[in-house]
């Protein structure tokens, strides 16, 4: 049998997510991304297959968010500065909401873990960074957080990279979501 977790084998099938998790993630990480693709598809916002290991989820033609896995001994992983060591990554997941809008509702994230989860998963800059204008020094304020650390190039200054995310860190993910779908409808 063919292995579904090898990058020329997904070109070929374009698996769905939860046909490939099993591969990569157990216990309390695995119920978590399932229940997450669950919920995704249950929005109509259903998670395809983009390239090796990574879906997107896309409604009414716009992307809400990717979803990646990390296999162990890949050298580039998921990096994040809040990582405790540089092999933390491997057999992981990653959710990146596409909160293009997030100027126009951050006013209504009110709830501090909210707000925390933000600033602690915003993009990171990674020290081999080559962006054009990138400041990893830089500072900016997002939700009444001030953060450092922060990538200049990435998605209209607002990706988040959710690394193993828990139940607390998917709801805040899912509120995230809905706003962003609400200033997508205004705009």
């Amino acid at each position: 049998m063919a292995d579904i977790t090898a990058s020329a084998m997904q070109k070929i099938s374009k698996p769905n997510i939860e046909d490939v998790l099993p591969h990569f993630l157990d216990g309390e990480a695995l119920r978590n991304a399932l229940d997450f693709a669950a919920y995704l598809r249950e929005n109509k916002t259903k998670p395809s297959w983009k390239f090796h290991n990574s879906w997107c989820a896309v409604n009414k033609g716009k992307i809400y968010c990717y979803i990646r896995l990390s296999a162990p001994n890949r050298e580039a992983g998921f990096y994040h500065p809040n990582h405790p060591d540089e092999k933390s990554w491997e057999r992981s997941w990653c959710i990146t909401p596409w909160l293009s809008n997030l100027a126009k509702y951050e006013h209504l994230i009110t709830d501090d873990v909210d707000k925390k989860i933000i600033a602690d998963n915003l993009y990171g800059c990674v020290p081999y960074c080559r962006k054009n204008n990138c400041a990893p020094k830089k500072r900016i304020t997002v939700c009444g957080t001030e953060i450092v650390r922060y990538c200049h190039g990435m998605l209209d200054n607002r990706s988040l990279w959710v690394v193993n995310p828990d139940k607390t860190e998917i709801d805040s993910i899912k509120k995230l979501l809905e706003l962003e779908k609400q200033a997508r409808i205004k705009t």
